[in-house]
């Protein structure tokens, strides 16, 4: 709930960043979005017990108890509608073959491969 599976492969995450860039966008900010609800989860408790022993707790703020999990809810809603939008293109990964496809705007077929990474990363290291 509050963390987003990992990817399969680089090629994956790239394949979907260039699917969809918007859908792209969105899942890393559900990522985001996760951590800050992991966060809350730990302090929301810790500030209960803390205005408790202070002595200000008032039974009405247990209902911050359901703030990280509020959050976590909305980074689930955005990580569905970006995969979401990859899907409106078709997007597509085989993991046997480490390959992403998909079908762009004017209607062709993309695709992105391992060889895709391997050279793009030995070009980034020439330069």
């Amino acid at each position: 709930m509050f963390i987003n599976p990992m990817w399969y492969d680089e090629v994956q995450r790239i394949g979907k960043k260039l699917c969809s860039p918007k859908g792209y966008l969105l899942h890393v900010i559900s990522d985001l979005i996760g951590l800050l609800a992991i966060v809350c989860l730990i302090v929301v408790p810790v500030y209960l017990i803390y205005i408790g022993v202070s002595g200000t707790f008032t039974w009405p703020k247990l209902w911050l108890l359901i703030v990280p999990f509020a959050i976590a809810i909305v980074g689930n809603l955005l990580y569905s509608y970006s995969w979401y939008l990859a899907d409106k293109r078709n997007f597509k990964y085989d993991y046997e073959k480490r390959i992403s496809t998909w079908i762009d705007e004017s209607g062709h077929q993309q695709s992105y491969k391992y060889r895709d990474t391997a050279h793009d990363s030995h070009e980034s290291a020439r330069e």
